[in-house]
């Protein structure tokens, strides 16, 4: 269990920020990224399916993000 105040949320919250900013780079892989540091790193990974636009995948990237906070 964390809090919203302790550093892993923060953390968690930096890695979703990123995850669904327009500056993010999805290509048709796995993507994956990291924040903050030890004992408090976050790591997270998604995949972009081959037969949807970066476009698309951005977009739902970005929206099961907002719906989970």
């Amino acid at each position: 269990m964390y809090s919203r105040k302790n550093t892993y949320y923060t953390n968690l919250k930096t890695l979703l920020a990123s995850f669904s900013s327009p500056n993010a780079s999805y290509s048709i892989e796995f993507q994956n990224g990291k924040a903050g540091q030890a004992p408090h790193t976050v790591t997270g990974l998604f995949l972009c399916r081959g037969d949807v636009s970066r476009e698309s995948c951005c977009n739902c990237v970005t929206y099961l993000l907002s719906t989970n906070p």
